[in-house]
């Protein structure tokens, strides 16, 4: 009797073990390791709101423009491909997105279109 008490014990304190692995492990976030000479590629083919949609074919124009931003500042990002396909925006949002570029480029790096 004294050998199945041991072994459901031995059993809870693995399976509690793995729980807590599997926990520990939603919380650690790995660095994303991002290939020599890669491009970010863009794909606009919808429209681009200066302001948060709830409609998923929107894309919003925050997150291209943290995107060019951090592409920028990685030294293993050597440029920009950027597909224009049916892209919608407003004039301000044109030029907040062409002004990202512009600053993309100055850091020595292009935008292929």
């Amino acid at each position: 009797m004294k050998k199945g008490k041991l072994l459901k014990k031995i059993t809870l304190f693995i399976i509690l073990i793995a729980i807590l692995l599997t926990i520990i492990s939603l919380f650690i976030k790995l660095p994303m390791q991002i290939p020599p000479n890669s491009l970010l590629y863009i794909e606009l083919n919808s429209y681009v709101a200066d302001i948060p949609y709830y409609d998923k074919s929107t894309i919003p124009l925050r997150n291209l423009l943290d995107s060019i931003k951090l592409a920028s500042k990685q030294p293993n990002i050597k440029g920009i491909y950027l597909k224009l396909d049916g892209l919608s925006a407003g004039i301000s949002t044109l030029f907040e997105l062409r002004e990202a570029l512009k600053k993309f480029k100055s850091s020595g790096k292009f935008v292929y279109t």
